[in-house]
């Protein structure tokens, strides 16, 4: 619940470096709104990205594990 690693395309090493903050917005499809998380990169790989989650409130705690549930209905058994 305290960040994300997210693949991305191939972008620059400079475009994107450790220590950047940044805005990751999901899409909530249940509540037909986005979910705006602010966030600092702590990892960079080639199309990878990991970022750790800053002032989490408690709603936006709440739609983000809804968020993950709904992604893990989707998930094949072998996977959850």
């Amino acid at each position: 619940m305290g960040g994300a690693f997210i693949s991305i395309n191939s972008t620059p090493e400079e475009d994107i470096r450790v220590g950047d903050a940044c805005i990751l917005q999901m899409h909530h499809e249940i509540k037909g709104h986005n979910v705006v998380l602010e966030a600092m990169i702590i990892h960079r790989g080639p199309t990878t990205v990991g970022m750790a989650f800053k002032n989490l409130s408690g709603e936006k705690m709440a739609s983000l594990a809804a968020l993950m549930e709904r992604v893990e209905d989707k998930l094949p058994d072998h996977e959850k």
